[in-house]
């Protein structure tokens, strides 16, 4: 990580600013070309074209920065619908054939990582918690008594 974007100082990071953002991968960098705000959020577009979310990247205050519904002006609202509209009509223009073939594809590799093992995992593991006192009070409508439960023990 970069020493210039630590613990939220400077926030957002300035225009040529050399920025610090998790990958899949493992730490990155990138020059920040521009911030530009989403719908509720904030993009940072480095020189290469990347696309980051704000959340990752090096420095970004926690919890986000999220935008009041007031803050949105209704033109900037209304070119948000046009996007998300084009990009329903893309999708619904994709052949079913080809999104068949791209479910099944997900469908072996959620196969392959074990989705079946993890399933049977967790409805053992849900299985056993419905069965605890402070679950059954939760279930039963008295959340904060069995908080305060929890917390005591």
């Amino acid at each position: 990580m970069t020493d210039e974007m630590r613990a939220g100082q400077n926030w957002p990071p300035a225009e040529g600013q050399l920025i610090s953002f998790k990958s899949g991968d493992g730490w990155k960098t990138g020059i920040l070309s521009e911030v530009r705000w989403g719908l509720v959020w904030r993009d940072f577009i480095l020189e290469d074209g990347r696309v980051i979310p704000e959340v990752k990247v090096s420095g970004c205050p926690q919890p986000a920065i999220w935008r009041e519904t007031s803050e949105i002006s209704p033109a900037e609202r209304e070119a948000w619908e046009e996007r998300l509209a084009s990009m329903a009509e893309r999708i619904a223009g994709v052949p079913s054939e080809l999104l068949q073939i791209n479910k099944r594809s997900v469908h072996r590799a959620m196969e392959i990582m074990g989705i079946r093992t993890g399933l049977r995992a967790g409805s053992e593991l849900q299985g056993l918690a419905s069965k605890l006192p402070a679950v059954q009070a939760l279930l039963a409508g008295d959340a904060v008594a069995s908080v305060k439960q929890a917390a005591a023990q």
